[in-house]
């Protein structure tokens, strides 16, 4: 079993977090999740959650992009980053199979891309639940091995 075989299946046998993602407490400012909920059309609808680990990346996202660019960019990227999410609420099948973890057999793991951060996620009934965001110019190898480390 090679080594992102092993770490892999460490990361799917974690619990998983089952508090919904609650936008208005968000440590980023409040307006970036003013989008309303519902618009009034039938498309079915999907509660998503963030992992700790998942909310812990945005956090670190944003931090990174404060302290080496600006407040106003990394407000931006985490607005971005949020719009994408939220847009699972009605379209969960959107993202495509991770190409890592389909070399290895897993596909019930989805991803998003909003370049350069990749959202990773699956689908479990009317739940979408978010179990990472990260910098695609990394390996998702060295998102896995940090969870592990954590």
């Amino acid at each position: 079993m090679t080594l992102f075989a092993l770490v892999l299946a460490t990361l799917l046998q974690q619990p998983r977090d089952e508090s919904p993602w609650n936008k208005e407490e968000s440590s980023r400012p409040a307006n970036l999740f003013s989008r309303s909920k519902e618009k009034g059309n039938s498309v079915a609808r999907y509660e998503v959650f963030l992992t700790e680990d998942a909310e812990a990346d945005l956090g670190e996202i944003a931090e990174y992009i404060e302290f080496h660019d600006s407040a106003e960019r990394s407000d931006h990227v985490f607005e971005k980053i949020s719009e994408s999410i939220l847009k699972l609420e009605s379209l969960p099948g959107r993202g495509r199979v991770v190409p890592e973890l389909r070399e290895v057999s897993v596909t019930e793991y989805r991803e998003i891309v909003n370049k350069p951060y990749r959202i990773l996620y699956f689908v479990s009934g009317k739940k979408v639940i978010v179990h990472g965001s990260f910098d695609g110019r990394r390996g998702i190898e060295e998102l896995l091995s940090r969870r592990i480390l954590r």
